[in-house]
């Protein structure tokens, strides 16, 4: 049973280059999606919530992105070590946050088994909402929480951009 109760900081995960260069990688190389959630379409999202939740990048069964899924399985390594959790990763999300975009509130699996990590790749003013408590950006450090507690992404209001990692562990 894992032991994940309260959101966990792990800190200093990858080195800042590391971390910039993923930003430059995914930049350049993906091919980004209106971000969508809770049975909503992209289309519904935009129309009818009027809401904008960035944009989003499903890496995870992507056999051209081995470089930054091969980054994201470090990452991981990394938190389950620090935590001494004992699940494997079950997706490799990746957001990007212009000012003004913000979430729904939503969880990433309804298991009280699963446990979720926002990776932030740099500091910013956006951040991460997570029961109802804002955690800023803060450049290579996670957020480790239960899947299932309700949690939104921030953009950034000054900075021009937001980057992070969403992996969910089951």
């Amino acid at each position: 049973r894992q032991k994940i109760m309260e959101v966990k900081i792990v800190e200093n995960i990858l080195p800042p280059r590391v971390n910039l260069d993923i930003i430059k990688y995914l930049a350049n190389n993906c091919y980004w999606k209106v971000g969508c959630e809770q049975g909503y379409s992209r289309i519904e999202m935009l129309t009818q919530k009027k809401v904008y939740a960035g944009l989003s990048f499903d890496s995870t069964y992507m056999k051209e992105h081995e470089w930054l899924n091969a980054c994201a399985y470090l990452v991981s390594e990394q938190i389950k070590n620090s935590l001494n959790i004992n699940l494997n990763v079950s997706r490799f999300f990746w957001n990007m946050y212009y000012p003004g975009h913000k979430t729904l509130s939503h969880i990433d699996d309804q298991s009280n088994e699963a446990i979720s990590f926002i990776y932030n790749l740099s500091t910013t003013d956006g951040g991460t909402i997570i029961n109802n408590k804002f955690y800023p950006d803060k450049a290579g450090e996670a957020k480790v929480f239960k899947s299932n507690i309700y949690h939104s992404g921030v953009g950034p209001k000054l900075d021009p951009c937001r980057f992070n990692l969403n992996v969910v562990f089951k």
